[in-house]
């Protein structure tokens, strides 16, 4: 058996024990090449697949061209979005390169003209968060309880969000358990100067490795939506050590996590507290607030990509731009004819 076999690898003596472990490591780390998110969805991309070829009774490998574009028939017929088949198409071809299992190329021309005739076909409008304005923030702000911990904390995640245009991953974690400190954002990653607050942010989607850290500062406002205010009331209130996450709470001197569903959940019952109807909003709704607000007020764009810390120009899918400044274009037309 191998394992029980001894053989030279270079200037090293290793047992076939060894040599099996050293392959299964590998591969571990070659997996870990990729973000939890990405494997997540792989992994369900290739259950699907399973399932798919269980239901029809069909080898699942090695994938053939037919196969797929029978998967991706069916995958059009079950989901709303030709994007969301597309991605699992993509999440099958990578989970076959990872188990290194034929698979047919995407660029493949049958499988491009599916692809766009699906398109074609759903004719799908993508769904967008409405941003936070700062008119619906200050609707927000009586209803923030100032002696209650868990309110000033989730009052100074949300000003901290839209004023870093952040995404919500950045700010809270999806439950405890999924918090990683040194990745996700704690209490240290708050710096305070006397003339603002800097935010440290070391992972992002766009730096997934780590390997550079985004500053953003905070500048103090003469407004209920001071950000300022609202970190050093959550601070003082809710005293926790550095490694703790960023916008917890104390009660009863034990600390709480404030978590991405419960950050959501509260927002959308005061936007219905407020009168405003809460469909459409999301803990995007911040980033693209916020984005939003800059762009208006003419922060120029360079520094609007390089706050919300997008590495293509996709930040300008975020600006939501009123019929006033449309107008703009035609009047300042009109001024040269």
């Amino acid at each position: 058996m191998i394992c029980s076999n001894w053989f030279k690898v270079g200037n090293f003596l290793v047992s076939g024990y060894q040599w099996v472990a050293l392959e299964a490591q590998a591969a571990r780390t070659r997996f870990n090449s990729l973000a939890p998110s990405t494997k997540n969805n792989i992994q369900t991309h290739l259950r699907a697949y399973l399932l798919f070829s269980l239901y029809f009774q069909v080898p699942p490998f090695p994938v053939t061209l037919d196969n797929i574009l029978i998967y991706h028939q069916f995958l059009t017929n079950s989901l709303k979005a030709p994007g969301s088949s597309k991605n699992y198409l993509y999440g099958l071809q990578t989970a076959c390169r990872f188990l290194e299992v034929p698979c047919p190329q995407l660029n493949h021309f049958l499988i491009t003209s599916q692809l766009k005739g699906a398109a074609r076909s759903l004719q799908h409008l993508p769904h967008r968060a409405r941003p936070l304005t700062p008119a619906i923030l200050l609707q927000l702000a009586p209803y923030v309880n100032p002696q209650h911990p868990y309110s000033v904390s989730w009052w100074a995640a949300l000003l901290t969000g839209f004023f870093c245009f952040a995404r919500i991953a950045n700010i809270l974690p999806r439950s405890p358990l999924s918090f990683t400190p040194g990745q996700d954002l704690c209490r240290s990653n708050f710096v305070f100067y006397s003339d603002c607050i800097l935010v440290n942010f070391n992972h992002s989607k766009t730096n997934q490795l780590g390997d550079r850290l985004l500053s953003l500062p905070l500048a103090p406002l003469d407004s209920p939506l001071c950000p300022v205010q609202a970190i050093t009331n959550m601070f003082a209130l809710s005293p926790t050590p550095p490694s703790y996450p960023a916008f917890s709470f104390t009660l009863d001197h034990q600390p709480f996590i404030i978590t991405q569903s419960q950050f959501i959940s509260t927002l959308r019952s005061l936007l219905t507290t407020v009168g405003q109807e809460p469909t459409g909003f999301s803990g995007h709704s911040m980033r693209r607030g916020g984005a939003t607000l800059a762009f208006s007020v003419g922060v120029p764009s360079e520094l609007i990509k390089l706050h919300g810390d997008w590495a293509s120009e996709a930040y300008l899918t975020y600006l939501e731009m009123a019929p006033l400044q449309r107008l703009e274009v035609t009047s300042k037309m009109g001024e040269a004819c």
